[in-house]
């Protein structure tokens, strides 16, 4: 109930709007957090309970793929609703507001980079394989020494790929400048600024999309073997 509150807090924090832009940018979120109530909650409550049934018969791989696809399309859906409000802030930037914009998230970008590169090879597989349990354990409660096996089993053979990430990031700033460019133009921004919203994927590298690839049927071998325990 309070994504509204934290998108903004985000988006504030890359770019400092005027009084109108930030009461628009309220006005947007109201709007996508309404429609969001009203459209989608109850579609995610049959998906989830669909899936729990899948979970108590025993989800194998299959199971797990059709659930992250459509976890992927209602995350899509969400940003194609917000697109067009975004689009509509953003076309009012002023030559100073879009510096400001792409040096924050240039700079965020390279923070990450740095953090990434700043530790050892054992010390980010370690970082994962606490992230992964934890995320499993908030839905199935402390693992077991097996299960706990089967993470650090699954951290080892799907190795990080924050660099494909972050050149894909680049990529992305760069469509993002490009787009702002036009934005007088607001037929061709409001497309551009479609893509970069809400179909990112549009933009990704060889590269990313085939560690996502990876690391997305990594996840579902995990899934399906914790499953089995």
């Amino acid at each position: 109930p309070r994504l509204d509150t934290a998108v903004g807090f985000y988006l504030e924090g890359l770019v400092t709007l005027d009084r109108a832009q930030s009461a628009e940018l309220k006005r947007v979120l109201a709007g996508n957090l309404e429609w969001h109530r009203r459209s989608e909650l109850a579609r995610y409550s049959a998906f989830l309970r669909e899936l729990a049934g899948d979970v108590e018969g025993g989800a194998g791989p299959e199971e797990w793929r059709q659930a992250i696809r459509r976890a992927e399309q209602y995350w899509r859906e969400v940003f194609e609703q917000a697109a067009p409000g975004y689009a509509a802030v953003a076309a009012t930037f002023s030559d100073a507001q879009v510096g400001e914009l792409l040096a924050n998230l240039e700079r965020r970008d390279a923070e990450e980079r740095r953090e990434h590169e700043s530790r050892s090879p054992a010390e980010r597989d370690a970082r994962r394989e606490k992230s992964v349990r934890r995320a499993l354990e908030r839905f199935a409660g402390p693992l077991t020494a097996e299960q706990r096996a089967l993470v650090r089993a699954h951290v080892a053979a799907s190795p990080s790929f924050v660099p494909e990430w972050l050149d894909n990031r680049r990529v992305w700033r760069e469509a993002l400048a490009d787009a702002l460019a036009v934005r007088d133009r607001r037929a061709e921004f409001d497309a551009r600024m479609r893509v970069l919203v809400a179909r990112p994927d549009e933009l990704w590298t060889a590269q990313y999309r085939a560690a996502v690839e990876r690391r997305t049927a990594a996840l579902v071998e995990l899934m399906a073997g914790i499953d089995a325990t």
